[in-house]
């Protein structure tokens, strides 16, 4: 952080984030993301923990909870029964409540990534000044041995976890699919929009593990 010069001047007042956070006992890993979210720049955001599968009192309950420490800005919940679709089945519930709730721009999380501090601030402030309503980022992941992907808006070269959409883009898109690629759906879907406008941020911002 020690060259970084503040963009958030460059964020409307206006902007605030909202993330699906799903998560299937991970509570190590769960604990350093939530940590990760906690030491952003940018910091109106709404985070929506989502479990797969109901979340007795566990260790790795415990350790998320730990973690938040009565942050108001993170809510956690469980479905009913485990569905083992990669979290997706409970994306579209999250999106839902983060536009509810009057989160301007939705984004998705695994509970095991990480992000580094900036991540919202330079996001935010890149799509901003580039007029774009869909912004996303570089990653190293884990998928290619945590070797770095140079990312591009096609099947296999983006992750649902490194970008951030407006919602005036997914307001009339649903998280509909379950299986493996349903990230990649979902952000071909938001690319038909009539409206659809994407700027890259050409930086490793994120980790996928």
């Amino acid at each position: 952080m020690r060259y970084w010069e503040s963009k958030i001047s460059q964020i409307p007042d206006s902007d605030k984030i909202g993330i699906a956070l799903v998560t299937y006992k991970q509570g190590d890993c769960l604990a350093s993301l939530i940590h990760a979210i906690k030491s952003q720049t940018f910091k109106n955001f709404k985070i929506y923990v989502m479990h797969d599968g109901p979340w007795t009192c566990d260790n790795h309950r415990d350790k998320c909870i730990k973690a938040i420490d009565d942050d108001p800005r993170f809510s956690i919940s469980c479905t009913e029964k485990r569905a083992n679709k990669f979290g997706h089945n409970m994306r579209k519930i999250a999106i839902k409540a983060a536009l509810e709730d009057g989160c301007n721009w939705i984004g998705t999380m695994n509970g095991d990534c990480w992000y580094v501090p900036v991540y919202f601030e330079w996001m935010l402030s890149h799509a901003n000044s580039e007029k774009a309503n869909f912004v996303y980022c570089n990653i190293i992941h884990s998928h290619k041995l945590w070797k770095v992907m140079d990312t591009s808006i096609k099947r296999g070269s983006i992750d649902g976890g490194c970008f951030l959409a407006k919602s005036d883009v997914c307001k009339n898109v649903e998280w509909s699919d379950t299986d493996f690629a349903a990230d990649w759906h979902y952000i071909e879907n938001l690319k038909r929009q009539p409206n659809f406008a994407a700027a890259k941020l050409n930086r490793f911002l994120f980790t996928h593990n």
